[in-house]
Formats: structure tokens, C-alpha cells, sequence
């Protein structure tokens, strides 16, 4: 009956309750059925000295188990007597439930014997019961402990596997769990941690991270209150993730980091990760932009996908006196100038949706009185998702009096616009082309009169440069200047190796342009 009871000592347990009954019973014929929940059933003698082995197997009908479970003693016989002839006589028996199986214990009847009485039957029948019951049990525990290991194994192996996985990550690393106490660092953190002085103190396995940030919170750090707030967010499951970036200089260099807190549930007490990324080169690059863009004439202000403010030149910040707190705002302080219904909001929407700059006219409030501008949004878009969008307000307000010496500056510009040593053009906001000079015309083998108001992309840019070329436009128009080598082409096809440099401009209507000034490589 091993396919029954696992534990070989636990067989021989019960085989002694069943010898102990066949002597009290003065039995020599003492018999076990054993239905299964599949409607079979195997015979076991307590006589053989092989008691593991089945005497006989019977197949029964579709519903016999069911049957059997639920019947009393008489109906338990009439049922088995289809099967077994010796429920067919006299006999006593008695069925035991247990771990999902019918035990069925019977032997033949002799009225001689005092002992074979139903009295001595039930204590019988207490007595196996009890005896099955806890052998189940102990063979559960049994299952439990190597289901255990099993999964502490599979832990192990998913650890282990985790940890290579971890420390490929360009980033220094650390695995929490419910509590916030540390369970795991990658190589990175613990490298980290050495060079900047911290090895065993706040960083390291069972250390809990967000007490620490709580504390260095409670002195008054508000990096590290940010950072606790955010950690105890996702651990509450208040939101997936969390990042912040924040400065971590040290003595001989500056440094910025970005911290990602995210959840990291399934393995083991694993239930968060944070990681830490040098951004220094980002931010330093990010630097060197907004020193460009507080030079240009104009308020320069970034949105992201969701209409929220997360950048403004000085510019912006003196026209419509803006501070920090308004990052992550949406911006009510822009009023549009014409008869339409939309405000501001709407007009993002609009670029955002049609994929398309715009451009209208807006007014401040200060002091009482309406300043006018024009505004231009230039939305970027990466791999077909909304990436942020771009206002330029231009310094100038909006001139309704027309200077008398603008003539005279006209033609001054045109002479040295025509005399410029290299090709060069001028490009409005929708990269049409206003004006080229001679060496434009000639390095691409153009009539002048052919190029003005045309897309420059369209004329000069190959099929497989398009994407290059309009990333390069974007750049221009929001505030970068660029310089490249790039490859176009002639009126003719034949492709040209240049350098480019382009930088944005503001034009005589207050709009936004580009110069592009391109030089032949291969010119001797």
C-alpha cells in the first residue's frame, strides 16, 4: 500500500494496528479495501507477509466512491457486493474517510467469538480512524518541509540568478523589503559605498534604509525627506515608482545622481529596489543648454506630456515671475490675446495633438496694464510619444509702430546676408526657407527664385537623413546651437559631404528662425 501511505515506518505502524485487531478478533482473514476518489479499489491482506502488496484490483463503476462516502453500513454492503462476493455474506466490517480515501476494514463472521460485536467494532473503527488520521498528517508535514526546501532551493537559485542580473546594471543598487531594512546590495553599491567613506554604516545588508533617510529628514535634509516620502509611497503601494534627482558632490569634483524606487515583488522579502544613476554628464550638458537658452532674447519655458511646467529660463522666470514652486504646475498666468474661447492649456493640447508648431498671440497682466507677445509652442515627439513641448516668447513686445529706419536696416542686412562667405539660408519657424545668398544657390545648384518659401528638408535632405534633419531643425528652434558634419544633396542628386552649423534667430515679426550655414568638406 505504498501508493498510499508514503512513509515506509508509518506502513508498519498501521500494520500493527491491523495485527492487534486480527488477534482480537481471533481472525485469520482479516482484509483492507481501498477506494480512490478515481473509482478504483485495491485489496490489501493483513495475513501476507507482503502486506505492501495488492491482493486485488478492482475497477468500479462511474459514481462508486461517491456513492460509498455518503452510505450507511447496509447500503456500504449491497453496493460492494457487486464486487466482492464476500460483502455478499455475513461478514463485519466497518469504512473509515481519510486523506481523500474509503478504507474499508471486513473480515468473515463468527458468532461463536464473544469479541465479534458491534461494540468492538466501533472502538475498532475510533481507533483507525485516529491512527490514519494522524498518519496523513504526519505525511502532510512531511510534504510541507520538502516543499520548503524545495523553494528555499528555487530561492536560492532565483537569488543568485537576481544578483548576476543586478550587478550588469550601470548603477548602484539595493533590494529592500516590507520594513525597509536592506536585504541585498549589487557590487556597484557596495563599491560606491567604500570610495565615499560609508562601508558598514547606513548602506549595508540589515541596515533599514528608510530610517535613515527619516532621520537625516528630521535634521532637516530635504533630499532625504523627499526621498522617504517617495520610498514609503511605493512600499505602501500608494504609486509603482518614484525618482528624484538630487546632488551628492564630494570634495574634488561635483556629482548629481538619480535615485528609481520601484517595486520588486516575488523573491523571497524582496519588495523594493532602489537604484542610484550618476547623471552628472546629463545635468552638466543640461547646464550648458540653459546658459544658451537665458542668452537667447526670449522667455523659453518647457511642458511635458501632461501640460506641466518643468523648465523656464531667467527670461520666463522675470516675465511672469516664476520660482521652483511652480515646476510641476500648470500655468495660469498666460492669457491668449485673440477672440477664441481657448486659453493656454488648450492651445498645448492643440500642438500636442496635431503634432504641430503654433504660433498665437498671448498678454501679461502686471501692474494694471496688458503686455502683448507673440508666443510659439514647438512640440518633440520620440518614438511617436509626446516627449515635451516648447514655448518661446520673444522678448519684444508686439510693435504696433512701425520703425521709419527699417528700410535702411533691410538693405544693410541684404548686402551682408549676399556677401556672406559660405552658403547660407533662412529658415522661419515652419523651416520654409525666406532667403538664401549666392553661394547657397550655387553649392546646390538652385535658382534663387526656386528656393524661397520651400521646405528645406524636402529640397536638399536624402531619404534616409529625414529624421536627422528634423531632430536638428527641433534642437535649432528651441534654443540649441548645432554643429555637424551631415550629408545632402544637389539639385541633381549627387550627394554632399558639409559641415553645418545652424542657431536660432529672431526674426523682424517677433517669430522664431534658423540660420544654417553650411561649408563643403571636400572643397579645396
Amino acid at each position: 500500500m505504498k501508493e498510499i501511505i508514503e512513509i515506509a515506518e508509518l506502513r508498519k505502524r498501521f500494520k500493527l494496528e491491523l495485527d492487534i485487531m486480527a488477534e482480537f478478533f481471533q481472525t485469520d482473514d482479516l482484509k483492507m479495501a481501498v477506494l480512490a476518489p478515481d473509482n478504483s479499489a485495491k485489496i490489501f491482506s493483513q495475513s501476507n507477509s507482503d502486506f505492501e502488496k495488492t491482493i486485488k484490483k478492482i475497477n468500479l463503476s462511474n459514481d462508486v466512491y461517491k456513492q460509498i462516502i455518503s452510505a450507511d453500513d447496509f447500503k456500504t454492503k449491497t453496493i460492494l457486493s457487486k464486487y466482492l462476493d464476500v460483502f455478499s455474506s455475513e461478514l463485519n466490517f466497518f469504512k473509515v474517510n481519510a486523506g481523500g480515501y474509503i478504507y474499508l476494514i471486513y473480515f468473515p463472521l463468527n458468532k461463536e467469538i464473544k469479541t465479534h460485536n458491534s461494540a468492538a467494532l466501533k472502538l475498532f473503527r475510533k481507533q483507525i480512524k485516529a491512527v490514519l488520521d494522524d498518519i496523513y498528517r504526519q505525511e502532510e508535514i512531511r510534504d510541507n518541509l520538502s516543499q520548503k526546501n524545495i523553494e528555499n532551493q528555487s530561492l536560492k537559485k532565483e537569488k543568485y540568478i537576481t544578483a548576476s542580473a543586478l550587478d550588469s546594471v550601470p548603477g548602484n543598487i539595493s533590494i529592500l523589503d516590507k520594513e525597509g531594512n536592506i536585504v541585498y546590495t549589487n557590487s556597484s553599491w557596495e563599491e560606491f559605498a567604500y570610495q565615499n567613506g560609508a562601508v558598514g554604516e547606513n548602506t549595508g545588508v540589515n541596515e533599514n534604509y528608510l530610517e535613515v533617510c527619516k532621520k537625516s529628514a528630521e535634521t532637516g535634509d530635504l533630499v532625504s525627506a523627499r526621498a522617504y516620502n517617495g520610498i514609503l509611497s511605493v512600499l505602501n503601494n500608494e504609486q509603482d515608482n518614484f525618482t528624484m534627482d538630487y546632488p551628492c558632490h564630494s570634495p574634488t569634483e561635483k556629482r548629481w545622481f538619480r535615485m528609481y524606487v520601484s517595486s520588486f515583488k516575488g523573491i523571497g522579502a524582496y519588495e523594493l529596489m532602489i537604484l542610484h544613476q550618476n547623471i552628472t554628464k546629463e545635468i552638466m550638458a543640461e547646464k550648458k543648454s540653459e546658459e544658451i537658452l537665458n542668452k537667447l532674447p526670449a522667455a523659453i519655458l518647457k511642458f511635458d506630456s501632461k501640460n506641466k511646467l518643468i523648465y523656464f529660463n531667467k527670461k520666463a522666470m522675470n516675465l511672469l515671475d516664476l520660482n521652483e514652486n511652480n515646476l510641476g504646475s500648470r500655468l495660469n498666468e498666460i492669457k491668449i490675446a485673440d477672440q477664441s474661447a481657448d486659453d493656454f492649456l488648450d492651445k498645448l493640447d492643440y500642438a500636442a495633438v496635431n503634432n504641430k508648431r503654433i504660433n498665437f498671440r498671448i498678454y501679461i497682466s502686471q501692474n494694471g496694464f496688458n503686455r502683448y507677445f507673440n508666443n510659439y509652442l514647438v512640440p518633440e515627439f520620440e518614438d511617436g510619444q509626446l516627449k515635451t513641448i516648447t514655448s518661446i516668447i520673444p522678448e519684444e513686445m508686439i510693435n504696433k509702430n512701425p520703425n521709419q529706419k527699417i528700410e535702411k536696416q533691410r538693405n544693410h542686412y541684404l548686402q551682408l546676408f549676399n556677401n556672406f562667405p559660405e552658403a547660407l539660408v533662412l529658415l522661419d519657424i515652419d523651416e520654409r526657407i525666406i532667403n538664401v545668398n549666392k553661394k547657397f544657390s550655387q553649392l546646390f545648384e538652385y535658382e534663387i527664385d526656386e528656393l524661397k518659401n520651400q521646405k528645406l528638408d524636402d529640397l536638399i535632405v536624402p531619404a534616409d537623413q529625414k529624421k536627422n534633419g528634423r531632430e536638428l531643425s527641433h534642437q535649432v528652434l528651441t534654443g540649441a546651437r548645432v554643429e555637424e558634419k551631415v550629408y545632402r544633396i544637389n539639385s541633381q542628386g549627387e550627394k554632399l559631404e558639409l559641415n553645418l552649423k545652424a542657431f536660432p534667430v529672431l526674426l523682424q515679426n517677433n517669430q522664431i528662425g534658423i540660420y544654417a550655414i553650411y561649408k563643403n568638406i571636400n572643397r579645396d
